[in-house]
């Protein structure tokens, strides 16, 4: 089916910015065109705990890393037991590490007394190849204080003047977590759903409007959402049927309208 352009599968849904694809990403990556996708953000199995949805198949990155144009990027999220496992498996095929972005959560309920509780978790940024584009002027944050950095000088003598569109944004990110029992805004039934916050910045950073961005793995569909939000295109694969039907129905037009 042709779609913006690209012979895509057969949908669960689509729209103008949204294609969804009900199916195991693995027997659907090798149907996709070399070189279509200008961003990957994913959230995988993390293969932390017993559960039959959280295994991992490390080998899907080289199927995934085809897709990417030269000079695009891979944000993966990951948790801290297998971090190395996911470094190792982009090393392996030569991307270029950019950032280990920490996403901090302080929302959570401390269960853990055998060890300290957990509170944050990895996601990797990659390029393939030199990354060409990041508009760091797209996510810069509020500055904690400006009084303080009055008086600074640069090494030149002259006066530090704050942006007037804020600080560059650094790689700690703290944002509450939706899987927190406190917390009530736009959950849904997915166990692992990741917030809005914490995907809109990746997008901002590092595409531009109407590119394509890829989720294999796209669970509650955050990533669509976001990028239908942002004015780009999102190509996303789930082999659950509930999660599909849980991201379709984020990104149908009935619920957009009433959030973008």
């Amino acid at each position: 089916m042709n779609w913006n352009g690209l012979e895509l599968p057969q949908s669960y849904y689509q729209d103008d910015a949204v294609y969804i694809i009900h199916a195991d990403c693995r027997d659907i990556l090798p149907l996709l065109p070399d070189k279509s996708i200008d961003l990957v953000l994913t959230d995988p199995p993390y293969q932390v705990s017993n559960g039959a949805d959280d295994i991992m198949d490390f080998s899907i990155f080289k199927p995934i890393i085809r897709l990417m144009k030269d000079g695009t990027g891979i944000f993966c999220f990951c948790g801290q037991a297998t971090l190395d496992l996911f470094m190792t498996q982009f090393r392996e095929l030569e991307m270029t590490w950019l950032n280990t972005i920490i996403w901090h959560y302080s929302n959570t309920i401390p269960r853990e007394k055998h060890r300290f509780a957990i509170s944050y978790d990895p996601v990797l940024f990659y390029s393939k190849g030199t990354l060409t584009y990041f508009n760091c002027d797209a996510v810069r944050v509020d500055y904690k204080s400006t009084e303080r950095l009055k008086s600074a000088v640069y090494k030149n003598g002259k006066a530090w003047d704050p942006n007037p569109l804020g600080a560059l944004r650094k790689d700690v990110w703290n944002i509450p977590a939706i899987t927190s029992p406190a917390y009530t805004d736009e959950k849904v039934d997915h166990k692992w759903q990741k917030p809005i916050e914490t995907v809109e910045p990746m997008i901002q950073a590092t595409t531009q409007k109407n590119e394509f961005i890829l989720d294999p793995f796209l669970g509650s569909g955050t990533t669509a959402y976001c990028a239908k939000k942002l004015g780009r295109r999102c190509i996303g694969i789930e082999i659950e049927e509930k999660y599909c039907e849980i991201a379709a129905k984020r990104c149908s037009q009935s619920v957009m309208r009433l959030e973008v």
